[in-house]
């Protein structure tokens, strides 16, 4: 396991931790887990039960929805944020080591409980996720408009497959 620091800059790399100080990052990696990932495996499959986020720390991830890449991301990136919000459901897309992964996973329920417990670490990554989410419905929203405005089929379903949540 690497030491502290370095656990500390990986998770503090992403805009899921702005603003947490190291002693509110050390409070999260408490409950979290290094994972490495190997090439063209997964991180999770479409339909797991989502049961925590993963902070990538080093590689490319390839989200796939019922086969089809529909986005890649990349170190200082976040998946499976909404597992925190709530238990039970299931992913609704697959990620894929692209290439090699570290992944750095918060499971779900020890997350639930910083957040009862009124964690201030917890509670700031709550706020950034929240401004995130807000910037992709707003982001959703306008390209619901823009396609439905479009006078053509074709259209239509160009610009609905160009969407990127």
């Amino acid at each position: 396991m690497d030491s502290p620091s370095i656990r500390r800059l990986r998770l503090s790399s992403s805009p899921l931790c702005r603003g947490l100080t190291d002693a509110e990052l050390d409070s999260v990696l408490a409950v979290a887990e290094d994972r490495v990932v190997a090439r063209g495996e997964h991180v999770f499959k479409q339909g797991d039960v989502a049961d925590g986020l993963f902070f990538i720390a080093r590689g490319r991830v390839q989200i796939v929805i019922d086969a089809q890449v529909v986005t890649v991301l990349n170190a200082g990136d976040v998946l499976g944020e909404l597992s925190l919000f709530g238990g039970g459901h299931r992913r609704s897309a697959a990620a894929k080591a692209e290439t090699e992964l570290l992944v750095v996973w918060v499971p779900a329920r020890p997350f639930r409980k910083m957040l009862e417990a009124w964690n201030v670490a917890a509670m700031k990554i709550v706020c950034n996720l929240t401004e995130q989410l807000t910037e992709r419905f707003v982001a959703l929203n306008e390209k619901l408009v823009a396609a439905t405005r479009a006078s053509k089929p074709e259209e239509r379903a160009s610009a609905v497959a160009s969407w990127k949540l």
